[in-house]
């Protein structure tokens, strides 16, 4: 069956500005300048730093704030926590830029800061515990991503026992088997459903669409790429913005360099002081 995909990447471009500010609001796009805090129900908060889990209930283990040493609450009492670390996006654009082990060297402080937090309704190990579960992945490193499997299936009471990047993880480790390249294509096109949440449809579009590039299938490496700002910009910027990255190179050998511009121009945008926005600097100077 043939592809089908945006004959112009400057309608790919209006699909994604008009998405673009809900993308700002996805799971990894917060960009926190203060030190992440959990938040009690009543209103209240305290540095993570300044927190520990004892028998079940969280504990202040220095003063902060009108929190004394020796301060002990529930679990229960909190609501959330603050400031999501601008760690999490910052891992997200190594891995997607072919650098997951810097990934994980980045999140592991983030994933023993948060751990305390997993419990919380609304926290950010899970978050981080994801994308360095996927840059695991990718490194075929079947120790590190057993132990992120387990951690994320157990902690919490099992709150994440089905967690929807279990299927992720388990298809992108096949990049380092020895599976065929049609078969991982195919896997990552079976993967993307309305089932899943918009960041893994937007990673398994993306990365299909590196397999595709790798292969030679340019067309529909076009599409996958296209279909991330498209359909699922909500998946992250950073994600939006590698796929951007990929498809101005595509477009450019098509000597379609305005629509490359305007895409390169996005990505940067989308990744300012990132590894995504420096190669989307680099490439804009080429076309100059």
């Amino acid at each position: 069956m043939k592809v089908r995909f945006p004959k112009s990447a400057a309608a790919a471009l209006r699909c994604s500005a008009a998405c673009l500010f809900a993308a700002l609001f996805c799971a990894h796009s917060a960009r926190g300048a203060e030190p992440s805090s959990l938040v009690l129900r009543n209103g209240r908060s305290v540095p993570l730093s300044a927190l520990a889990v004892e028998r079940g209930a969280f504990v202040v283990k220095s003063a902060a704030g009108s929190f004394n040493a020796g301060q002990s609450f529930p679990i229960s009492a909190a609501s959330h926590v603050s400031e999501c670390p601008p760690e999490i996006d910052q891992a997200l654009a190594l891995l997607l830029m072919d650098q997951p082990g810097e990934a994980v060297k980045l999140l592991d402080p983030v994933l023993a800061l948060h751990q305390i937090t997993a419990p919380v309704p609304e926290n950010f190990w899970i978050d981080a515990a994801r994308v360095a579960w996927v840059a695991s992945a990718l490194m075929n490193d079947s120790a590190k991503t057993g132990e992120l499997a387990r951690e994320i299936a157990t902690i919490a009471g099992g709150r994440y026992k089905n967690d929807p990047y279990t299927r992720l993880t388990e298809t992108l480790a096949l990049h380092g088997k020895t599976s065929g390249e049609d078969e991982r294509i195919a896997a990552l096109g079976s993967l993307i459903s309305d089932i899943l949440p918009d960041d893994v449809n937007a990673l398994a579009a993306y990365f299909r669409g590196k397999l595709l590039q790798e292969a030679k299938h340019n067309e529909p490496a076009l599409a996958a790429y296209l279909t991330v700002g498209c359909v699922y910009p909500a998946g992250g910027l950073p994600i939006v913005s590698a796929a951007e990255l990929n498809a101005s190179a595509l477009l450019a050998d098509l000597d379609r360099r305005e629509e490359a511009v305007a895409l390169l121009t996005s990505a940067f945008r989308g990744d300012k002081v990132g590894p995504i926005g420096s190669e989307a600097i680099k490439r804009l100077e080429s076309l100059k």
